[in-house]
């Protein structure tokens, strides 16, 4: 088993941690246009300079980056122009820095990085994949990793098997997730976060 660690900020991290037991380290721009999974007042204030650092760092450690477009809504600016360019510019960013991973909860992104950009794509919890069909649609979109829905098959080892038979590309979990269980707010929430760190 290898871990997949948020980068908090602070430049000393990657000194700190046992690098025989970390694969990645994963973080996102306090703001950008996707958004993500935690408020940005929720997050640490994360710059364009420390995210490129926090990139060449790791790799000198021998780990990948992950950056996290992981927003479960675009409020729709991504059929829009101006969206598709605004994208475009941060995605553009990202290999400009040497990013190897994305991680996303849209299809659409999926699709779009799949076809013009060079990162491994990995599946957000968000996702809600929890079951197998839903895993294989996210495999045929060209994914190289699925991020299993913990809060809604927790603990259900048969069908996180299942799962994991039935796909060939990778799998990973959330190790301690912080929501309640069966939580009603859950979409809301998402969605939540997802506008308050656009």
């Amino acid at each position: 088993m290898k871990l997949s660690i948020p980068f908090n900020g602070q430049p000393d991290l990657l000194e700190k941690i046992d690098k025989r037991k970390v694969i990645e380290v994963y973080g996102k721009l306090t703001q950008d246009f996707v958004g993500g999974g935690r408020s940005s007042w929720t997050t640490p204030n994360v710059s364009k300079r420390k995210i490129a650092s926090c990139v060449k760092e790791a790799h000198k450690f021998g780990l990948e980056f992950n950056y996290l477009l992981n927003a479960s809504c675009l409020g729709n600016k991504e059929w829009t122009r101006s969206g598709q360019n605004r994208l475009r510019s941060l995605l553009d960013w990202l290999v400009q820095i040497g990013v190897d991973t994305v991680t996303v909860t849209l299809p659409y992104l999926a699709e779009v990085i799949k076809k013009c950009y060079p990162f491994k794509i990995t599946t957000s919890s968000l996702g809600h994949i929890n079951t197998v069909r839903r895993a294989k649609m996210w495999e045929e979109l060209g994914v190289d990793e699925i991020a299993i829905d913990q809060m809604e098959i927790v603990r259900n080892f048969p069908l996180i098997t299942q799962i994991r038979e039935n796909i060939k590309c990778k799998t990973k979990m959330i190790a301690n997730e912080d929501c309640f269980l069966d939580c009603h707010t859950l979409f809301y929430h998402s969605n939540l976060s997802a506008h308050s760190s656009q």
